[in-house]
């Protein structure tokens, strides 16, 4: 409409992804996996949720990890598209999580522009990967090899993007990937 502009729709911040997470939370059994998918700009530990004159502060790896631990979000996939995405895995990582970013603590990742309706790493891994594979580990590896691949071709510099896989995760994603056949 019109009269409708970007404040009009619900915001990301950490009030909404809380009230998000805990509603989904509520609806989800023990055995789901929760799949999370956040894209932005990032810096060294800090996801970009600023949105200026209406949200004033970016969302941090701690803010993210104690919104998914008082939701109660158990078994989770969490996925970063933005620069420096890599920075928040330590501070998400648990054993039933497994944690996939577009780029390492210390890289940038590319293809993030308005005229792109996917950044480089979310195209490899949502368009590329998940129509070869169910499983999220094998997407993420692909995404890794078509992404390294891209760069290298173009010139840029690694991203690297990274996977970090808890002890518990694999078994769960496995059992759910069974009950798919």
């Amino acid at each position: 409409k019109e009269d409708e502009d970007s404040t009009s729709f619900p915001l990301m911040n950490r009030v909404n992804l809380r009230a998000a997470l805990a509603a989904l939370a509520d609806a989800m059994n023990p055995e789901d996996v929760f799949f999370l998918y956040l894209t932005s700009h990032g810096e060294p530990g800090v996801f970009s949720t600023v949105f200026y004159d209406v949200i004033t502060r970016d969302l941090t790896a701690t803010d993210l990890n104690l919104a998914l631990e008082d939701a109660g979000i158990g078994n989770a996939v969490v996925a970063l598209s933005a620069c420096y995405s890599g920075s928040f895995a330590e501070s998400l990582k648990a054993p039933n999580r497994l944690i996939l970013t577009a780029a390492d603590t210390d890289s940038v990742s590319f293809g993030c522009d308005d005229k792109n309706a996917w950044t480089d790493w979310a195209r490899a891994f949502f368009l590329e990967a998940l129509a070869q594979t169910h499983d999220f580990r094998e997407a993420a590896r692909i995404a890794q090899t078509s992404v390294a691949q891209q760069e290298q071709a173009e010139g840029l510099p690694p991203s690297a993007p990274m996977i970090l896989e808890g002890d518990a995760i694999g078994r769960i994603i496995d059992s759910r990937l069974a009950s798919l056949d």
